[in-house]
Formats: structure tokens, C-alpha cells, sequence
């Protein structure tokens, strides 16, 4: 558990770290935002390649290989492969433990990660990625030692791409694609990466109050809930437009910070739709992370304007859309229990 946990953590560290190593190296926005990108492919790969310990410690030795590499020729892509095969076999180690793991402490370690993520500029990275990938090692051996590896054939079932929820793809859409740029906009404000990785970790500490609060109260409206907070959602993210336009840092990250009340709804998705309780939605999720960047790093290299006002607008258009077929997929269902 402490082994899951301090992956946890690392997660969060690689992931935003990715953007602060960006912000030191003083490269364009567009590019910057391919290293969390990268991050995300892992993550992606997760979901569609099968899951046997032999691939892991394949992926290891490779990533083992460019640190070596790395060190006598040091590359803006190497990095990036780095950190697609790191978070790959990050992820892979802790669909071991994450079922038995209580929600909150993981996500507590992850955020705690966010917070630490200028660590990741030390070295290019390079200490925090062999860190991880050590901690891999240590968890797969005890695994191989100790027989605790499980079916593999189930585990590759189990995250089989089978089913895909819209509702979920463009809710994790509207927050892929332009989360990355916050925290280079704080750091162009404040000229300080401490203050925007920790707010960031703030940013994340208000995500997880909807579902606490929903959980303390009994709350059992989810679908309500859901529309609630979704369309509170869009309003944030219309006025954080506004405000970067008008370039006003204050309101941009207070109702930055307010987002997380409406997209900290995301559990009540899986309560939209009957069919949706049955489906995982790792792959969805996944499809979102890696396509919500993709197209930042799209719109930020062909965009003239003030990204930061360009980004959070679409954004809304993404809530806007989720919005649109959860109600689809809600009238699906009743018009399905009328026959």
C-alpha cells in the first residue's frame, strides 16, 4: 500500500512537473503542453494494451535505457517518450492496489503530488522518473516473488475498450483541454512556480467536495446533481473566458477554483444512465485525457489571440455538449421503458 500510494503521489509530481520543466525551459506554450500530453498516452495505453508482467518489465528496461541516453543527449522527445512509458507502468502497478485503496487517501497523495511537481525540474526529471520507475520494479518483483500476480486474461477483460460514454469523453474533454494552461498563466502572472503548483493542488481539494458533501448528506439525486453542478460548471468556465480576456488574474482564478464544485460531480455520471453502472469508465476517461490536450496543442499553435481566454471558451462549449447527451441519454432510457 505504501509502495501504491507513493506512486500515487509521483503520478501527480510527473504529470503538472511536466509543465513546470516546460516553463523553464522557456519553450512555447504548444509545446509544453506535449509533455503532459505524453503523460496522458500512458495512461491511454493502459486501456487498450494488455496488462502482463512481462510487457512491464519490457517497458522498464526501455525507459531504464533512455535515462541512460538521456544523460549523454539530452532531448525534448526523449523526455516525452520517458514520460508516456513511466506513466504506462505507473498505472499499471496500481490497478493492483487501486480497488482496495480508499478513494480519498489516493487522491489525497495525488494531490499532494501536484503540490510537490516543481521537484520534476530537478534534472530534467530525470530523478523523480528513475524514482518511479525503481518503486515499479520493487512492486512487480514482489508480485513475481511472492505468486500475488492475477489472471492476467481477466485483467485484459477487464479493461477491454468495450464500451465508450460520451457524457464521460466530453466532461473530461472540458477539463483536459485547457487545465495545462492555468498553471502556465498563474506562473506568467506571479513568476512564481510554487504558488501555481499549489494552487493547483487547491484547484483539486475543492474538486473533491461535491461527492464528500453528496456522501455526508445522502444525497441520492444524482441526475439532479449532475445538471446542477454542470451548468454552474459552464458559467465558471464562461466567466473565466471573460476575465482572461479583460485580463483580470483575480477573477480568472476565482472562478477557476470555483470549477471544482460543478466538475467534482463527475461521480454521478455512472447514475445518468442504467447501462452506465455496468460500464468502466477508465476508457472514456482516457480517450478524454489524451484528446483534451491534442487539441489545446492545436488551438495554441494556430490561435492569434489570448489563449487563455480561447481555451476555457471551448471548454464551455465541451460542458455544453455533456450537458446535451446526458439529457439524450436520459430520454434514451425513458422513451426505452415506455415500450
Amino acid at each position: 500500500m505504501i509502495c501504491f500510494l507513493t506512486l500515487s503521489l509521483l503520478s501527480g509530481v510527473i504529470e503538472l512537473g511536466g509543465i513546470y520543466l516546460g516553463i523553464t525551459w522557456d519553450i512555447p506554450i504548444h509545446s509544453i503542453i506535449v509533455l503532459p500530453l505524453f503523460y496522458q498516452v500512458g495512461n491511454l495505453l493502459t486501456s487498450i494494451l494488455p496488462s502482463k508482467t512481462s510487457s512491464s518489465f519490457a517497458v522498464i528496461g526501455t525507459v531504464c535505457l533512455l535515462c541512460g541516453i538521456y544523460n549523454w543527449y539530452p532531448s525534448f522527445w526523449i523526455l516525452a517518450v520517458q514520460l508516456a512509458l513511466c506513466s504506462y507502468c505507473i498505472q499499471i502497478v496500481r490497478l493492483q492496489n487501486k480497488s482496495v485503496c480508499a478513494t480519498w487517501l489516493k487522491r489525497s497523495f495525488r494531490i499532494a503530488g501536484f503540490a510537490l511537481s516543481p521537484i520534476m525540474c530537478l534534472r530534467d526529471g530525470q530523478a523523480v522518473i528513475l524514482l518511479s520507475i525503481m518503486l515499479c520494479v520493487f512492486s512487480l518483483m514482489k508480485e513475481v516473488l511472492f505468486q500475488e500476480v492475477r489472471d492476467e486474461s481477466s485483467l485484459w477483460k477487464e479493461h477491454k475498450p468495450a464500451k465508450i460514454s460520451m457524457v464521460m469523453v466530453f466532461h473530461q474533454l472540458h477539463y483536459f483541454v485547457y487545465t495545462y494552461i492555468i498553471p502556465i498563466y498563474i506562473h506568467q502572472k506571479t513568476g512564481s512556480i510554487a504558488i501555481s503548483a499549489l494552487l493547483f493542488s487547491l484547484s483539486w481539494v475543492i474538486y473533491l467536495t461535491p461527492q464528500t458533501i453528496a456522501e455526508k448528506l445522502h444525497i441520492v439525486h444524482y441526475k439532479m446533481m449532475f445538471f446542477c453542478c454542470h451548468i454552474f460548471l459552464g458559467l465558471c468556465m464562461a466567466a473565466i473566458s471573460i476575465s482572461a480576456y479583460f485580463d483580470s488574474m483575480g477573477m480568472v482564478l476565482l472562478f477557476w477554483l470555483l470549477t471544482g464544485f460543478g466538475g467534482g460531480s463527475v461521480f454521478c455520471i455512472s447514475h445518468l444512465y442504467k447501462r452506465y453502472a455496468s460500464i468502466n469508465m477508465d476508457f472514456s476517461e482516457n480517450i478524454g485525457h489524451f484528446l483534451g490536450p491534442v487539441i489545446a496543442i492545436f488551438l495554441c499553435h494556430g490561435a492569434d489571440g489570448n489563449i487563455f481566454a480561447i481555451l476555457p471558451a471551448v471548454s464551455c462549449l465541451f460542458v455544453m455538449m455533456t450537458l446535451l447527451f446526458a439529457l439524450y441519454i436520459i430520454r434514451k432510457e425513458g422513451k426505452h421503458y415506455e415500450k
